[in-house]
C-alpha cells in the first residue's frame, strides 16, 4: 500500500491538533494500542485526502480505512484526476462528471467494505439526537440499539459511512483543499468519546467551523511547489500522535 501511494502521489502530513474540529478521546490515550476498527472510525481525528496537482479535492476519507477499501478508493481518485486534467471537458461538465462518479461508486464496493463500514454505538446515539439526516433512513428504537446490540437491524434504521462520505462528496465538486469544509464533511459521529463519563460534550459551534486552517494554506504551498513530481497528492491530516 505505501508503494502504491508513493507511486501515484506525493505524500504530505498535516498536523490537525490544534482544529477545533479534531475529535478527542477520554477512554483511549494516544499512547495507548490501536485496535481494529470500523472503516471511518476516528473521522474527526484523521482524514485522507486526495488532491490534483493545483490542489483540488478529487476525494477524502475520513478516519481509519482497512487496506482493500483504501485500494479501491486511490485507484477511484486517479480516475477523478483524468477528469481533471482532461482539457476537451468544460468547468461545468467536469463537475457533472464528478458528481455522477461519486454518486455512482458506491455501488461499486464490495459487500465486505460496506459491512465494515457501519457507525460505531456511540456515533449512532449523535447521529439520532442532531439528526444528521443523510445518515438516517428512519429511526431505530433506542431500547433495541442498547438492548440488542448483536441482533440489532443497522441497516434498517442507517446508511454506512461508506456511502454517506460519497454522498457528501459528489456536493464538493474539485473543493480547493484551503477552502473544503472538513468540519462538515467529518460530522459523522461524536467529537469526544466520553468512556469515562466525565462529562465532557459536543461544542455545536464546533459543527460551523470550516477548518480553514493555516496548516492546510501551507501544504497548498508546498504542493504549488512539487506539483511537476505527481499527478496527485495524497494528504494524511491528523492529530500528532493519534491511533485509530
Amino acid at each position: 500500500m505505501i508503494g502504491l501511494i508513493n507511486a501515484t502521489c506525493i505524500p504530505v502530513n498535516v498536523d490537525i491538533s490544534n482544529a477545533r474540529y479534531a475529535g478527542k478521546s477520554h477512554g483511549h490515550s494516544t499512547e495507548a494500542p490501536a485496535t481494529k476498527v470500523y472503516n471511518g472510525s476516528g473521522a474527526r481525528n484523521v482524514q485522507t485526502f486526495f488532491l490534483t496537482n493545483d490542489g483540488k479535492v478529487l476525494h477524502c476519507l475520513p478516519g481509519y480505512w482497512d487496506a482493500d477499501s483504501l485500494k479501491h478508493e486511490i485507484s477511484f481518485a486517479m480516475e477523478l484526476n483524468k477528469i481533471y486534467k482532461n482539457k476537451m471537458l468544460k468547468p461545468e461538465k467536469k463537475d457533472q462528471l464528478f458528481k455522477k462518479y461519486h454518486e455512482a461508486h458506491f455501488d461499486t464496493h464490495s459487500r465486505i467494505t460496506t459491512i465494515n463500514s457501519k457507525l460505531q454505538n456511540f456515533d449512532m446515539k449523535y447521529v439520532m439526537k442532531n439528526n444528521i439526516s443523510d445518515f438516517i433512513k428512519q429511526n431505530p428504537d433506542e431500547k433495541e440499539m442498547h438492548e440488542k446490540p448483536y441482533n440489532f437491524h443497522y441497516d434498517q434504521y442507517f446508511k454506512t459511512v461508506d456511502e454517506v462520505m460519497h454522498t457528501r462528496m459528489a456536493e464538493r465538486p474539485f473543493k480547493s483543499f484551503p477552502e473544503f469544509d472538513t468540519a462538515n464533511y467529518v460530522n459523522i459521529g461524536t467529537r469526544f468519546y466520553d468512556s469515562n463519563k466525565d462529562g465532557c460534550r459536543d461544542c455545536a459551534e464546533d459543527q460551523k467551523m470550516l477548518g480553514k486552517t493555516a496548516e492546510k494554506k501551507e501544504v497548498q504551498k508546498r504542493l504549488n511547489r512539487s506539483s511537476e513530481k505527481r499527478n496527485t497528492s495524497a494528504v494524511f491530516t491528523g492529530k500528532k500522535k493519534s491511533k485509530i
